[in-house]
């Protein structure tokens, strides 16, 4: 009896194979890729989204007067002591962020103060008003912000604190100190105002130092309204010094 030849299955295993190595090929050159899912949507990056528009004094918010000395409005400047009170665009990503809540709950989050920040350095120490931020509902015929809210922040302009360690002092002599070039010095000085997370950068900012209008803010150095009291008091010690002098000068 003949023995069946293995030459023919080879020969179908062989075939087999081939197709099934040119299949992609085929399907590639004829405009049909094999589907892929849909890309999905990426959480926007806090920093791309959130902006401050605007900084005020709360104690000026409605007031339209110029300070007597330095003709600045008294709306747009602050000291400290002050509250000033800073408006967020998208500020409920910012806050979601700092409390790790979705969509910004990654696993490398942690959860984080907003804080102040005054020429792109942190103001350790400094916390929102009331604990947290006031966030203003979207009217029906605004544009969605990709469904957060705006908001605004208030913080009290306090140098003592706990958490404000030598580099935070530093910062705010930079801030209120005079510089050794006479024709600079004013009563105040311009600034950008922004926040952010304690460990973070800060965010986008229209309040700069360079800006005008309703986007300027200045930090006061010295208050000029205390100016005449102080030349008062000078004067006043030196009169009395003089006359001490007078009365006990010995007699010849």
């Amino acid at each position: 009896m003949r023995k069946p030849s293995v030459a023919l299955p080879c020969l179908l295993c062989a075939v087999i194979l081939f197709l099934l190595s040119v299949a992609p090929s085929i399907a590639e050159a004829s405009g049909n890729p094999p589907s892929q899912a849909p890309d999905q949507k990426e959480t926007p990056s806090v920093r791309d989204i959130v902006e401050v528009t605007e900084v005020y004094n709360f104690q000026y918010k409605d007031s339209n007067d110029k300070d007597f000395f330095d003709n600045v409005p008294e709306k747009r400047q602050g000291g400290l002591d002050d509250i000033i009170v800073i408006e967020v665009t998208k500020l409920e990503a910012l806050l979601r962020a700092s409390k790790c809540q979705p969509p910004y709950n990654g696993q490398n989050c942690h959860s984080q103060e907003i804080s102040l920040f005054i020429n792109g350095r942190v103001i350790r120490g400094l916390k929102p008003e009331s604990g947290a931020p006031t966030l203003v509902k979207t009217p029906p015929d605004a544009t969605k912000n990709q469904g957060f809210l705006d908001g605004r922040l208030r913080y009290h302009l306090r140098r003592s604190t706990p958490e404000c360690t030598d580099d935070c002092k530093e910062h705010w002599a930079d801030l209120l100190g005079l510089s050794t070039n006479f024709s600079t010095w004013s009563w105040e000085r311009p600034v950008e105002v922004s926040v952010g997370l304690v460990d973070d950068y800060p965010v986008a900012t229209q309040v700069t130092s360079s800006a005008a209008g309703d986007h300027q803010f200045h930090i006061i150095r010295v208050r000029s309204y205390r100016l005449p009291f102080w030349v008062i008091f000078v004067v006043a010690c030196l009169i009395l010094l003089y006359l001490l002098a007078k009365k006990n000068r010995p007699i010849a």
